[in-house]
């Protein structure tokens, strides 16, 4: 049967359910010992309940650290890889502009060459208009001299026929006249009436003093339309009267 009990340390009495007795000194002290060895045994529980707590609470705040540290990693990774992309971006957009510059500067340079190219080809199109123009014009020049030369030397050789044959008419003519002059003979030389008018000049002759029978030019009035005569005045109105 388990019987209560409790200890007065100041009287150092046992008092019990059975009654009071009294505690030796042998007894106070195993007391005295169990509970010391309690009390440090609580101290001990409640030492190790403050350490597992504290434990506990670095535990949570090395979680949270690292928690942080984690965000903090993963922010400062993030913000390196924007910086990383920006800088990528940048040297994209340089790449591409350098690129776009050496294409127009590419472009510029074949019109350059294609504007050179045309100006050659149009240089050797109109040098060879020119050649060919060049060789028309003196084509025709030197027909033309030719022609004019030739036409030139036809007239110049029937003038010559025409002053040979005068000359040899005006011969025959003051011949003929000697002839007839001292001629002992009543023969009459007749040269027809005089009604024939120079081309040129329109003076009187008669048909025989032309160098050609079909021609109406004569010799020794203008020859031939060389010298140009002044037009006789006419006469005056007192020369009508009388």
């Amino acid at each position: 049967m388990k019987t209560d009990f409790m200890i007065d340390f100041k009287t150092k009495i046992c008092r019990g359910g059975a009654g009071r007795k009294k505690l030796t000194e042998q007894e106070l002290l195993t007391s005295e010992q169990r509970r010391k060895e309690l009390q440090h045994q609580t101290y001990l529980r409640n030492k190790e309940k403050r350490k597992k707590t504290y434990i506990d609470k670095c535990r949570k705040l090395t979680d949270l650290e690292k928690l942080a540290s984690e965000q903090r990693r993963k922010e400062l990774q993030h913000q390196t890889y924007l910086r990383n992309k920006e800088k990528r971006k940048k040297t994209y957009i340089d790449k591409c502009r350098k690129l776009t510059d050496l294409e127009q500067l590419a472009s510029e340079q074949r019109r350059k060459k294609l504007k050179y190219q045309t100006y050659l080809r149009n240089k050797e199109e109109r040098k060879k208009t020119y050649i060919d123009r060049r060789d028309h014009i003196n084509d025709t020049r030197r027909k033309t001299y030719l022609v004019r030369t030739e036409e030139k030397i036809k007239q110049d050789a029937e003038k010559e026929i025409i002053r040979y044959q005068s000359k040899l008419v005006m011969k025959n003519q003051g011949r003929l006249l000697i002839a007839a002059h001292f001629n002992n003979d009543d023969h009459q030389h007749y040269l027809g009436p005089m009604n024939y008018d120079c081309i040129h000049c329109k003076a009187l002759h008669w048909l025989d003093e032309s160098t050609q029978r079909s021609s109406k030019s004569f010799y020794d009035c203008c020859a031939h339309g060389k010298v140009v005569l002044d037009s006789l005045p006419e006469y005056p109105d007192d020369l009508f009267n009388k």
